[in-house]
């Protein structure tokens, strides 16, 4: 192949790999304007495992936990990114729920410092 030919390629690549960054803007954007979407994302992220290491000793699953894991941190990155502002809500509601379902928990104890029910 010629030298020009090679250009062309790379450049045809980089513009499609600048058109395909400014769809993750959009569909990201568009996920995290809305609760529901904002939830999907964080069910992503946790099914990734991002908040936590894996332990496994097993080569093979560690190994697909990783892959897994290497996943969630580029939807993290491209969320933090185009949607910083976005991912602080989305981790606040999260929190929310998550202390809503351990306060109905039966076997949870709050502090009486910080729950105001006791």
């Amino acid at each position: 192949m010629t030298s020009a030919t090679n250009e062309r390629q790379k450049a045809a690549r980089e513009a499609q790999a600048r058109r395909d960054r400014v769809t993750d803007k959009i569909v990201i954007g568009s996920l995290m304007s809305h609760k529901d979407g904002r939830r999907w994302v964080w069910n992503r992220l946790t099914e990734a495992q991002i908040f936590n290491q894996s332990e496994d000793l097993d080569h093979a699953q560690l190994c697909m936990k990783v892959g897994l894991r290497n996943a969630g941190l580029r939807l993290l990155r491209d969320v933090t990114t185009f949607t910083p502002n976005e991912y602080i809500l989305m981790t606040n509601e999260a929190m929310a729920v998550e202390a809503s379902l351990t306060k109905k928990d039966a076997n949870y104890v709050g502090s009486p410092d910080l729950d105001p029910d006791s």
